[in-house]
């Protein structure tokens, strides 16, 4: 059994920095006090695992023109690789700092701005579903409703029979789960 019996080197050490070092180690090997003299002649560094990385949050500046570009496009379909480009970083960083910055993925937001525009156009119009679907940025009716009923809990039907019964405004936020 090997035990290093102290740290030798105290300063921050650049990895490349060691190869071809020689260091002179206090030890104990088998009860036996000694040195131990090693020659490195590599350091490999290891990658940093996931759950340690810093993550970069988007500046408000950032935030900001995302959340524009995403509600512009919303009708006609928002892609996260158009809104990372218009940020100057690449798709997989923009997702992770929009995810910083939020607390909530790129697709739950967009999922939620297009729920609250079709709750939005459903209350304020007597445009068929199917219209609602589009002008909301779903692909058709039978998504939009999947989606609206696993998020709210009722069909987009039967929440516009509601509405339009109780005339009590409707509350987006809380029907389907998200505040900004």
């Amino acid at each position: 059994m090997l035990t290093i019996l102290r740290d030798v080197i105290h300063d921050e050490v650049d990895g490349r920095d060691l190869n071809g070092l020689e260091l002179v180690l206090p030890a104990k090997i088998d009860g036996q006090h000694g040195r131990l003299f090693v020659s490195v002649r590599r350091f490999d560094e290891l990658p940093v695992p996931a759950s340690q990385r810093r993550v970069r949050k988007l500046s408000r500046e950032e935030l900001e023109r995302a959340r524009e570009a995403i509600k512009t496009r919303l009708p006609t379909g928002v892609r996260i690789g158009a809104i990372a480009d218009l940020l100057g970083i690449s798709a997989s960083q923009f997702s992770r700092s929009f995810r910083a910055s939020l607390g909530v993925t790129f697709t739950a937001y967009v999922v939620r701005l297009r729920l609250e525009s079709a709750m939005q156009l459903m209350s304020e119009t007597d445009l068929p579903l199917s219209e609602v679907a589009l002008r909301s940025g779903f692909g058709d009716q039978s998504h939009f409703s999947r989606t609206f009923v696993r998020s709210v809990g009722v069909t987009p039907f039967k929440w516009r029979s509601l509405q339009s019964q109780s005339a009590i405004p409707p509350s987006r936020d809380s029907a389907i789960g998200l505040a900004s």
